[in-house]
This record gives C-alpha cells, structure tokens and sequence, in this order.
C-alpha cells in the first residue's frame, strides 16, 4: 500500500546520532499516519552508521535503507531520496541531528496552503563560517535566479505532485535549489515556516568544504541557461512566523 507519509534522511558518518533521527523519525509519523515510511540512505559512513541502520531495520516498522558502496556525497544523496520516496508528503531530515523529526509538526499547516514548504533556520546554530556561506550562496541565489526563498537548503514538505516527472540534473548541494526552481517554474507555491535548530553534538559537517563549495557553484551557473528568470519579476517565498510549537510530547524518544 502506498505509503501517506515519507520521512528521508541522508546520512553520512552519524553514529552519534542516526540512531536517535531514526526512532524520533518513526515516533513522528507513526502519530500523523499509519502508512509511512521512513527511508534512509547511508552514503558509504566509515563509521558505524551503517550497521546501527542494519540493527534498527529489524526492530522499526517501516525503515527502508540504501547503503551506497562509494560516497556519492549529499548532492547525489538527496536527490536519490526525492525521487525514490514513495508517500502522498515527503519531509526530509538530516542525520546529524540538527533539525528534529518534531518540526514536521511545525510545517504540516503551511502545506494545506502551498506545494512546498521550506524550513527556515532563523537561529542557526553552526560556526559562523557555515552562517556566512549559507548566507553568501543564499544571496546569489537571489540575485541570479530573481528569487528569494530564504535557506534553500534547509530541510522540506514536499507534496509527491511537485516530484512527479522532476527532471533534477544536478547531483551537487545545488540540487536543493533546482527543486524549488523547478517548482516554481512550473506555476507551484513555496511558503517557508520557522523552524528550530540545534547545535549539532556529534562529528562536523561536509559542506563548507572548499571541493563541496565549488560543485555548488559550478551547478548554480551551468543550470542558469536552463532555470534563468523569466520576465522581470522577482519571486519571494511567503514566510510564517507564527506555526504551532514542535515539541516531542514528554513520552517520546530522545
């Protein structure tokens, strides 16, 4: 049966997390939907990643796993879980821990209004490095493509209607940015909700890396002939301030 809900996480490296993004993942979605799946795709961790994923399948209704055999990298990574996911929503986590399944709570009524709806890290806990970059690449962004979505690469809710027949070319951390390109290309809506997050607690980030950078570049300027503007308007994404908190209640995981 055709799954309501789909909960993707890319992981890389998180032994020291994946285990707790999992089962609060199942916790979450078990509460929404009985038909769900939480899918995982583990990019070739040199830790104990991947046997903790191994452990969990056996106990956790509805966890499906990928294990690359080479690390293909997030880019690659996310949008194999785009394409691959089967439910009606699709919300997508990371396996660091940083954003917690509980945000979909968060995120649910904004997308009765919109085909997508995009996290937006007002307080973002990460070295300032990172918060320059993301800042930098997010203004770029805006002012090559005439759009403003606020944390492109932030985690989303995305309606299966918006993946169906998705042609995403890119396989760099750009891949985010040409989903919603692509969306809103097509005539589709993308509000964003406040959300939060955490510090992360286990193992450091890939994607301030300087080769990791220049992919992204590198796919922003080549898919401009192919998702320029149009026109001269300029496209700003709807921003909701006030969603309904998204703590875990007291009895979940974590």
């Amino acid at each position: 049966m055709k799954p309501d809900l789909s909960i993707i996480i890319p992981a890389y490296n998180d032994a020291g997390s994946i285990e707790s993004v999992v089962r609060e993942a199942a916790y979450v979605a078990e509460r929404i939907t009985p038909r769900y799946e939480v899918v995982v795709v583990n990019d070739a961790s040199r830790d104990s990643t991947g046997e903790i994923l191994d452990k969990l399948a056996q106990e956790i209704r509805g966890l499906r796993l990928i294990h690359h055999d080479v690390n293909r990298g997030f880019g690659w990574t996310i949008r194999e879980l785009y394409l691959g996911a089967k439910g009606d929503l699709v919300f997508s986590i990371p396996g660091d821990g940083q954003i917690r399944a509980s945000q979909l709570h968060r995120m649910l009524p904004a997308a009765a209004l919109a085909d997508m709806v995009v996290g937006w890290r007002e307080i973002r806990n990460d070295p300032r490095r990172r918060k320059r970059q993301s800042y930098v690449y997010n203004f770029l962004i805006h002012v090559l493509y005439r759009v403003t979505i606020g944390d492109v690469n932030s985690v989303k809710l995305i309606h299966r209607r918006v993946l169906e027949g998705m042609p995403l070319r890119t396989t760099s951390a750009f891949v985010d940015a040409e989903l919603c390109l692509r969306a809103l290309r097509r005539g589709m809506t993308i509000r964003g909700v406040v959300i939060e997050h955490m510090p992360r607690q286990f193992g450091t980030g890939s994607g301030g890396k300087s080769r990791i950078i220049l992919e992204t570049i590198r796919d922003m300027l080549r898919m401009w002939p192919v998702l320029r503007p149009r026109g001269g308007a300029h496209s700003r994404v709807g921003l909701d301030r006030d969603a309904a908190p998204a703590v875990a209640p007291p009895d979940g995981p974590r």
